[in-house]
C-alpha cells in the first residue's frame, strides 16, 4: 500500500486501525524513482518533510532526534573512529551528523536510490546542510549488500539508516548483519534503527535484537519518541568492545565538548541517559520473546 495525496493533505501507510494525514502547504517533488514513491512537500509543522512508499521518513523541523540518536551515541563510545560506513540515508542527515566529529577522516555512503540523493541535495539542504560536499565524504550510487560482499579493509564504526518500506521487504537482514560483522573492525561497532517501540509493536525489535546478538556480545538498545513518527522509536548498537550504556550524563556532555561536537539540536549527555532506560513493555518484549532470529525479518 502506498501513501495517498490530493490538492492538501497526504496520508502515510499505517497498518491497522489508525490514520494520519500531514496538511501540504506545498509539494516540491512528487514522483516514482526506479526504487520507490518518493514525496517531498512542506507545511508550517513539520517544515519539509519526506515520504518514501507512504512511510514518513524525515522531518526539517525534528530530524535531529533521529538521526542524532543514531549517529552519535556509537561514534562517541568509540575511542577513535577515523573510518566510518553509512548504508542508506539518502537524504544526508546521518552523514551530516557523523561529519560534525573532526576525528572521522573517511565517510564512505552507500545509497541505491540515485533519484532521492539528488532530489534532496538540490530542494532539501536542510536535510544534509552541505554534508555532501565534504572532502571525506564518498559517496557510491549502489546495492548496501554488494557493497558489502566486494569492500576492502575495515571500518571503525557502521550505520545502517534503512527504510522500513520497500526497501526493508526485500533486505535479507540475516545477510546484511553478516556482512556487516565481516567488515566492522575487531574494535568496531555498528549502529542501526530498528523500528517502532510502541506496545504490541516490538516484534521487529526483539527480531533485530537476536540477529544481532548471533554475531556480537554487546548490544545496547536505546529509544526515543520521535514525533513525526507518531511512535517511540527504537536504535541498536552492537559491538564486542562498546556500549553507549556505560557513559553517564557527564561523559556524554564531556566527549562533546573534547570532539568539538557543536550544533546539535537534541542529543546530549541528559537524552542519552534517558534513550537507555527501556520501557517496560521492551524489557518484557526481550526476556520473553521466543527467539525468532531466522524469521522472515
Amino acid at each position: 500500500m502506498s501513501g495517498t495525496v490530493d490538492p492538501e493533505w497526504v496520508k502515510e501507510r499505517i497498518e491497522g486501525p489508525v490514520r494520519i494525514e500531514h496538511r501540504v502547504d506545498r509539494v516540491i517533488f512528487q514522483g516514482q524513482s526506479p526504487y520507490q514513491e518518493i514525496f517531498l512537500g512542506e507545511n508550517e509543522l513539520w517544515g519539509k518533510f519526506l515520504l518514501l512508499d507512504g512511510d514518513f521518513q524525515s522531518a526539517t523541523k525534528d530530524l535531529a532526534i533521529y538521526h542524532e540518536l543514531l549517529v552519535h551515541p556509537g561514534l562517541l563510545v568509540h575511542t577513535l573512529p577515523r573510518r566510518v560506513l553509512i548504508l542508506g540515508g539518502g537524504e544526508g542527515s546521518a552523514l551530516r551528523e557523523v561529519l560534525r566529529h573532526q576525528c572521522v577522516q573517511e565517510v564512505v555512503m552507500v545509497e541505491q536510490d540515485a533519484t532521492l540523493i539528488k532530489l534532496c541535495r538540490d530542494f532539501a539542504p536542510e536535510f544534509h546542510a552541505g554534508a555532501f560536499n565534504d572532502p571525506r565524504c564518498r559517496l557510491i550510487v549502489g546495492d548496501a549488500l554488494q557493497y558489502l560482499r566486494d569492500a576492502q579493509g575495515y571500518f571503525d564504526v557502521i550505520i545502517a539508516d534503512l527504510t522500513e518500506n520497500s526497501e526493508s521487504e526485500t533486505l535479507d537482514f540475516k545477510e546484511l548483519y553478516q556482512l556487516v560483522a565481516s567488515r566492522l573492525g575487531l574494535d568496531g561497532i555498528f549502529c542501526t534503527q530498528v523500528g517502532s517501540g510502541n506496545p504490541r509493536q516490538e516484534s521487529l525489535f526483539v527480531s533485530h535484537y537476536r540477529k544481532l546478538a548471533k554475531h556480537w556480545s554487546r548490544l545496547c538498545p536505546m529509544v526515543s519518541f520521535v514525533p513525526c513518527y507518531h511512535s517511540l522509536w527504537c536504535f541498536l548498537t552492537a559491538s564486542h568492545c562498546f556500549s553507549p550504556d556505560t557513559l553517564c550524563q557527564e561523559q556524554v556532555d564531556r566527549q562533546l565538548l573534547l570532539r568539538r561536537v557543536t550544533g546539535l539540536k537534541a542529543y546530549d549527555g541528559e537524552m542519552h541517559v534517558r534513550s537507555i532506560h527501556k520501557p517496560k513493555h521492551l524489557r518484557r518484549a526481550l526476556r520473553y520473546s521466543p527467539d525468532n532470529s531466522d524469521g522472515p525479518w
